[in-house]
């Protein structure tokens, strides 16, 4: 009998000890930041872009928002887009920006979105923001907040005008397409 209670001991500390990861997984909440930067990272899969704008490097560049940076910045290191390495780099002001294959504009520079109507920056650059409103205003993808989930918005006449082709994949999922 005292073998079995040791067996039996011993079975139930190894289902506590399983149970522990899951209850820890179950009690993390996913920030936004990270919610948005894993979309950014998978959006490639179904985006394309000209032969002529691809660089050795994938670039994002991130202008506003700070609290993205970490997320992509700790994807970019593990992951590669299309074999390329992803290089994340933060623009302080419109003047940093540089040629890149995508831009994220948080909520906090949205100023700067008229700015990139003249230029030529961002030919080819999936340009991607979290504010309200600013798919209209030639933005290719928007993030928005519906029942405390994070989704996303799609201009396709913004994207296919920089010669980027999305999949149709892609169009399904976004809960607005124009």
């Amino acid at each position: 009998m005292n073998k079995r209670k040791a067996l039996l001991y011993v079975l139930m500390a190894i289902a506590g000890l399983l149970s522990l990861p899951l209850k820890s997984i179950a009690q993390v909440k996913a920030s936004p930041e990270n919610v948005m930067a894993s979309f950014i990272y998978n959006f490639t899969a179904y985006l394309n872009w000209p032969e002529e704008s691809q660089n050795n490097d994938f670039k994002i560049i991130v202008l506003g928002n700070d609290e993205i940076m970490s997320p992509l910045q700790y994807i970019g290191s593990k992951r590669t887009i299309q074999g390329r390495p992803i290089v994340v780099k933060k623009a302080v002001t419109f003047d940093e920006i540089e040629d890149c294959e995508m831009l994220f504009i948080g909520a906090d520079a949205v100023s700067s979105i008229e700015k990139l109507k003249g230029s030529n920056k961002t030919e080819s650059t999936v340009i991607i923001t979290d504010c309200k409103d600013c798919l209209r205003n030639g933005i290719g993808i928007n993030f928005v907040n519906e029942e405390d989930k994070i989704r996303f918005e799609i201009n396709k006449s913004a994207l296919e005008s920089k010669n980027i082709r999305i999949s149709s994949q892609l169009l399904k999922l976004a809960v607005k397409v124009i």
